[in-house]
């Protein structure tokens, strides 16, 4: 992969993570939190006062990111848990699209 692919990768996904971001209310976003308490320290956890702070707390966990299509599913799955399963559909779409372009470059 191309460093320009790495980063059109890169800025599809975080194009991605800011509609989500959009489309997550404040009930959203605790029940998210509420979720991931096993994954994310409380102490920390207290500092993420917006999905873009959860996101990217995730993403340095390794929790989730462009290139974590595992992490992506785990996200969306969360979503479905939260009873936002549009937003999960969306990272799923993502997911697919990932993997139809990785399968063309082989």
């Amino acid at each position: 992969m191309s460093e320009f692919e790495k980063k059109l990768t890169d800025l599809n996904y975080r194009v991605l993570m800011l509609h989500l971001s959009c489309q997550i209310t404040s009930k959203d976003e605790e029940r998210l939190k509420y979720l991931l308490t096993s994954v994310i320290a409380e102490g920390k956890m207290e500092l993420l006062d917006t999905p873009l702070k959860l996101f990217r707390q995730l993403e340095k966990l390794n929790c989730i990111g462009p290139k974590n299509l595992p992490g992506l599913q785990f996200l969306q799955r969360l979503f479905g848990l939260i009873g936002r399963e549009e937003l999960g559909a969306e990272i799923a779409n993502f997911v697919v699209n990932q993997q139809v372009e990785a399968a063309n470059k082989d």
